[in-house]
């Protein structure tokens, strides 16, 4: 027994990482979503499945998402999609393993990380690419205080994670821009070329026709309220919410105000995902919590210091990973959706010469499968090149279906989802006029 007594007292903190591991692993792996899929983790597995890396590339314009996790999907689309999953997951586990090896946080703040909402309920459950651009991140924290023995590969990773998604190259973009500032001054130059082949992606994500679209929906007004009133609501937690946002903020700015660098690193990242919430895109709680993310980042990069600032950062740093501990998470992924079968239905319906008429969401997810056919927006604008995109979403599309059926050409087909179909006044009393493909009804109106 006192061997056992000594050999637990000098492993302590190592049976403690392997215990809380463990039930992390435990927990995350029975998470009922990490047996179901939703319509993007699908979308992006079909088209790591059918598409060669050109085709990849050129559908990060209508995708939003770089390329790095569709090959890494390639290798395993020749097994069940439940592949994917797993990936995914040893990617966001390796991210929380990583923190507790190498991050200088005391064990109740790696405790709160690790339970909190993002890393407990959406990363390792989510298989999208924001495991693996997670991991990146936490790589380069690691590897911060080291950068200038290691430029190259501090480098390497800023340009790995700017290729995941914007989530991961938002930061990776600040971080690489202020050392590659701090490379010019030193005069190392090949750390510097990788730095500047990294916002090459975001440009041709930023190249994007879906932009001018959201950019007149999600307007600041609007979005600010949505984005403080409504998407932070946190349960019993909402009102305490407010005094810890303002907090947190506060702190942040009070403890690296010694630090320059990190302080600009935390702003830029914050500013710039704020910023594309605000006027781009509307985003959903795996974007959100990516605020968290850069905070942690901040956190383990700067010098740990002492004093009231540090006091000061630190309870509120704690209190917002408490709240995330309760946050709840809700997703109806009870229906496995395959886009490759409903494309596949919608082109058996479809003839030669016909027009189809559908909406952006639609267009978008399903140009990969439908690229030949004869698109039109609506209003009848046409569909068929990327070009035109701002100019038809340069004001809201408010769908008139009386409208669109007395300007419809001949052989013309509606694909509409089958919730609005009803709504829509359609006449379905004539079965051969219409098809159900999935979700969506394909729907002959001339």
């Amino acid at each position: 027994m006192e061997r056992l007594k000594d050999f637990c007292i000098k492993y302590a903190r190592v049976i403690t990482v392997i215990i809380v591991l463990a039930i992390y692993a435990c927990l995350t792996i029975s998470n009922p979503f990490f047996r179901n899929f939703n319509h993007d983790e699908v979308h992006a597995w079909n088209i790591a499945s059918n598409f060669g890396f050109i085709d990849i590339i050129k559908l990060m314009r209508s995708e939003g998402h770089t390329f790095i996790w569709f090959l890494l999907m390639k290798p395993f689309t020749g097994f069940s999609m439940y592949a994917i999953k797993w990936v995914n997951w040893i990617f966001a586990f390796s991210a929380v393993f990583f923190m507790w090896r190498f991050a200088p946080f005391k064990v109740q703040e790696k405790f709160l990380i690790t339970f909190s909402a993002p890393f407990l309920l959406i990363y390792p459950v989510v298989a999208r690419c924001y495991g693996i651009g997670l991991l990146l991140l936490f790589c380069m924290a690691a590897l911060y205080k080291k950068r200038f023995e290691h430029p190259v590969w501090f480098s390497v990773l800023v340009f790995l994670a700017a290729n995941t998604s914007l989530m991961a190259a938002i930061p990776s973009l600040a971080l690489g821009g202020l050392f590659g500032i701090e490379l010019i001054i030193k005069k190392k130059y090949l750390p510097l070329l990788i730095l500047f082949l990294a916002p090459l992606s975001l440009y041709i994500q930023w190249h994007n026709p879906i932009i001018p679209f959201y950019s007149v929906n999600y307007v600041f007004s609007q979005r600010a309220k949505q984005f403080f009133l409504e998407f932070f609501r946190y349960n019993w937690c909402s009102t305490l919410a407010y005094i810890i946002y303002p907090g947190v903020l506060i702190s942040s700015v009070l403890f690296f105000r010694r630090n320059i660098n990190i302080l600009i690193f935390l702003m830029l990242s914050w500013g710039g995902l704020l910023l594309f919430f605000l006027f781009v895109y509307c985003g959903f709680d795996y974007h959100f919590y990516f605020f968290y993310v850069y905070l942690i980042m901040a956190y383990w990069m700067s010098p740990q210091g002492s004093g009231r600032s540090k006091k000061f950062f630190v309870t509120f740093f704690l209190l917002i990973s408490i709240l995330f501990c309760f946050k709840r998470v809700s997703n109806d992924w009870l229906v496995k959706t395959y886009y490759k079968e409903t494309a596949a239905c919608i082109t058996s319906g479809l003839k030669t010469g016909t027009v189809l008429y559908m909406n952006l969401f639609d267009y978008n997810v399903l140009l990969p499968y439908l690229k030949e056919m004869n698109l039109r927006d609506y209003n009848g604008g046409s569909l068929v090149s990327f070009d035109n995109f701002s100019k038809i979403y340069s004001k809201k599309v408010v769908l008139d279906y009386n409208s669109l059926y007395s300007r419809a050409v001949r052989n013309s087909y509606l694909l509409i989802k089958a919730g609005n179909a009803k709504d829509a006044g359609l006449n379905f009393s004539d079965k051969s006029r219409f098809k159900e493909c999935g979700a969506d009804i394909l729907y002959k109106l001339k």
